[in-house]
């Protein structure tokens, strides 16, 4: 079955809770210092990231979800690189600034890929947040889920008045949670904790059923809705009262650095309800994004071109059914990468051999095959159309799979490559023109000799016109 990657964009989501500001030196160990046995770092770069709220806050925008966030923190130097590398994404922000306690900062020391040692400053005396709590609050009817990213520096010391407005407003919440007391979060939708945190508050779980078991004791208690686990080398556990317990397999190959994973989870997992989505299948999204990120080094952020890339090098025999803003920003990563794309556009009500073979033909040309198919208004159209991406997303060649009318095909296609031509290579792409000018592509024909066009495509810029 097709993969569907939601529309992003459609998620409003607000983000509540700590945020810090991520520090990374990094360079070169080559001695031991001789004031004591430890290693020398000869730092060459620094890097400073937004972290926890923050982080989660980047994920929503760089999946091109509608972004809000709002925090604590110092009237300092950190807390002001921090807002501007938010604001800098896209991020709306609303920070309540303090002279009485800093920004805080996790000061990270690294050489290749390990990390040496980690500094944190921070302070975490308890302080007032109702005005931030009613600032957000306020702008929750032009939300459609809330996350409440909790890392125990206070900013959720009583999340309650946020869930009972969101509850108020049928506006999912979901938590990543922190502590040992997750009875502050009652009547929240979803709790996103990690194992570790898990067993911390339900005790030691030593087998499949008494993991079940607990995490629907901690269901019921905790008035949830669901409750998703993630376990690390084992995956995700998805727990829903009254339904199949959702188990998914870790992704990642290779690990480098598990920071900010959580993060990206429950931010894509709040961007995909917010889209739309089902509890499933924002599941498997998040899993495939938590995959993606514990390859890399330090709090990295997701984009929908990332998981298209995930499925494909993971061997999927199954493409993935893009809306028209998912198709342009995977078009531009391919083509940022040096991929040549080649684009199909035709009906296809009936698929047969010879369609089979024009793929494949199709494909052979490029990395990258797209099959862009008319789009429908009434609900019969949509049915038809939902059964065609099933089948067409079942053939190896094909990579991506659009419903587009013409003329929105074109606008995307001349703000990715504006200078528009004949059948030829530019920039990637194998184009066809008729004599016209209209922009067309491989347009419901057959050739039966894709070697010659090839030659034809490699040696010139004249019109090939295949009828």
């Amino acid at each position: 079955m097709a993969i569907q990657l939601p529309d992003f964009s459609l998620a409003k989501i607000l983000v509540y809770g700590d945020v810090m500001l991520d520090r990374y030196w990094q360079g070169a160990t080559s001695r031991i210092s001789p004031e004591a046995p430890v290693p020398v770092v000869h730092v060459k770069d620094a890097d400073d990231r937004p972290g926890g709220a923050g982080n989660v806050a980047l994920n929503i925008a760089s999946l091109g979800g509608d972004v809000q966030l709002f925090a604590p923190c110092g009237v300092d130097e950190a807390g002001q690189i921090l807002e501007k590398k938010l604001q800098g994404a896209g991020i709306k922000t609303a920070l309540q600034r303090s002279y009485d306690r800093p920004t805080v900062l996790k000061l990270r020391v690294l050489s290749g890929h390990q990390q040496m040692l980690r500094l944190d400053f921070e302070e975490t005396e308890p302080q007032d947040h109702s005005l931030l709590q009613q600032q957000c609050i306020a702008q929750l009817v032009q939300a459609n889920c809330l996350i409440l990213s909790d890392y125990n520096k206070g900013a959720l010391q009583d999340p309650q008045p946020l869930i009972k407005a969101a509850k108020g407003l049928n506006i999912p919440v979901i938590v990543d949670p922190k502590g040992s007391d997750f009875s502050k979060y009652r009547g929240a939708t979803l709790l996103t904790p990690n194992f570790k945190e898990f067993v911390h508050v339900v005790g030691e779980c030593d087998r499949e059923a008494v993991i079940l078991q607990r995490g629907m004791d901690l269901i019921e208690a905790c008035e949830l809705t669901a409750l998703l686990l993630t376990r690390g080398a084992k995956g995700m556990m998805l727990i829903q009262p009254g339904q199949p317990i959702l188990h998914l397999p870790a992704r990642s190959s290779e690990v480098f650095d598990v920071t900010g994973a959580g993060d990206t989870v429950v931010a894509t997992l709040a961007a995909s309800l917010g889209a739309g989505q089902s509890f499933e299948e924002g599941t498997k999204l998040a899993n495939i994004a938590a995959g993606h990120v514990v390859s890399k080094l330090g709090a990295a952020q997701i984009t929908v071109s990332d998981m298209q890339q995930c499925l494909d090098d993971e061997g999927r025999c199954y493409a993935t059914v893009l809306n028209q803003s998912q198709l342009q920003r995977c078009l531009e990563t391919a083509l940022g990468d040096g991929d040549k794309v080649t684009i199909i556009q035709g009906g296809f009500d009936s698929l047969g051999v010879r369609d089979i073979q024009l793929f494949a033909g199709a494909k052979a040309m490029g990395e990258r095959l797209i099959i862009v198919t008319p789009e429908k208004a009434d609900a019969n159209d949509m049915h038809s159309i939902s059964r065609r991406h099933t089948v067409l997303a079942g053939l190896e060649a094909v990579d991506w799979i659009v419903s587009c009318a013409e003329t929105q095909f074109e606008a995307i296609l001349k703000t990715i490559c504006p200078d528009k031509g004949e059948i030829v290579t530019e920039q990637g792409f194998l184009w066809m023109s008729h004599l016209n000018g209209n922009l067309k592509l491989l347009k419901d024909f057959w050739v039966s000799d894709w070697s010659s066009v090839r030659e034809k495509v490699a040696r010139s810029q004249d019109a090939i016109i295949v009828e």
